[in-house]
């Protein structure tokens, strides 16, 4: 896909807040699904594990989606200065749609952090590139895997 075609699609993309059971239920799917492909080096009964944690922890969220039509691809969520999760449909990165929803989610905030597993780089890279700089690394006490803690300040 060419830069222009990427541009093209990703303005056919709204971000708006996610609201209502139909779309908490998608973003959760969504949030399953980027999991298990991203983390692969995670164990998938890890994901699996969590979920019912997380599926409540997402409803005390503000969540940020990103709709092609009535069509999530990606989303957002941010408790306090935290940006808990950012998940964008494999077969739509790299079409800006993560940086949409990351500057929605730093709207009007002085800092916000969040933690990435050292593993994955592509995100460690992508926050990096957007003012995100690595403060501490730690080890997931649930996964046993390497992850920074990142800031970003205004």
């Amino acid at each position: 896909m060419t830069r222009a075609e990427a541009h093209r699609r990703q303005e056919s993309v709204a971000i708006r807040r996610i609201e209502g059971d139909a779309e908490f239920d998608a973003a959760f799917e969504l949030w399953l699904s980027v999991n298990l492909e991203a983390h692969s080096f995670v164990d998938a009964r890890y994901w699996r594990g969590v979920a019912g944690y997380v599926a409540e922890a997402m409803r005390g969220a503000t969540l940020f989606g990103a709709f092609e039509g009535t069509r999530l691809v990606g989303f957002v969520g941010v408790v306090g200065e935290r940006i808990e999760g950012l998940f964008v449909r494999a077969d739509r990165r790299g079409e800006g749609i993560g940086s949409a929803l990351l500057a929605k989610a730093l709207e009007g905030a002085r800092r916000m952090e969040l933690s990435v597993y050292c593993q994955n780089e592509r995100a460690t890279a992508f926050y990096r590139r957007r003012g995100f700089v690595e403060e501490a690394q730690r080890v997931d006490s649930a996964t046993g895997e390497r992850e920074w803690t990142m800031r970003w300040e205004r």
